[in-house]
């Protein structure tokens, strides 16, 4: 399974009738990353009129939410979130954080503003494509290597190490598919998966 995100983070200004937006995009992995960098821009941005946001996290887009922080329901953080789904895009938050100029956008108008300045942080993005790997540490005896090798070969892996001792040998692979065999002669144990 692989997904879209950025490589790095990036901040930017836009500036629309006379209202500053600042704007950051941020590579999060977990809700509670959410939490540490709303904190940080709430006092970094501590006088901003809003500090509006949405995310999506998790490779299936398993969290998600949005923030209009005072802003007409729906004009602020779901343009924001719609944006990153149309770049489908996960595990990512965009903060737009407005500083009122004085000229109201009224509904339209906001939903035009928030959407542009999602468009514009991910366009300064890299966009990368993660893929999540299964991890296996294979121990088999040294005696049962032509049966290893028979199984082994029926799956597709990428080995990370071999060590042998006297009498067992021990590889750590990496799959794109979670490997489900049990013999008794080569055992799989299931160490962790990543991206």
């Amino acid at each position: 399974m692989s997904f879209k995100t950025i490589k790095n983070d990036q901040n930017s200004l836009v500036i629309i009738k006379k209202s500053k937006f600042y704007i950051s995009i941020n590579k999060v992995n977990a809700k509670k990353e959410v939490s540490m960098l709303l904190k940080k821009y709430q006092d970094e941005y501590s006088d901003a009129t809003h500090i509006c946001y949405a995310y999506i996290i998790g490779p299936q887009s398993n969290y998600m939410k949005t923030q209009d922080d005072g802003e007409p329901n729906g004009t602020a953080g779901l343009p924001i979130l719609n944006m990153i789904k149309t770049k489908a895009l996960t595990n990512v938050i965009i903060f737009v954080i407005r500083y009122f100029g004085g000229i109201k956008l009224g509904a339209g108008g906001l939903i035009r503003a928030y959407t542009q300045c999602a468009k514009e942080i991910i366009e300064l993005c890299e966009i990368i494509n993660l893929q999540k790997y299964f991890y296996y540490k294979v121990t088999y005896k040294l005696k049962d290597t032509k049966f290893a090798s028979q199984i082994l070969a029926s799956i597709d892996y990428e080995k990370l190490s071999e060590n042998y001792d006297s009498n067992s040998v021990v590889l750590e692979i990496r799959s794109l598919i979670k490997i489900d065999i049990y013999t008794s002669h080569i055992q799989f144990v299931f160490v962790k998966n990543d991206y």
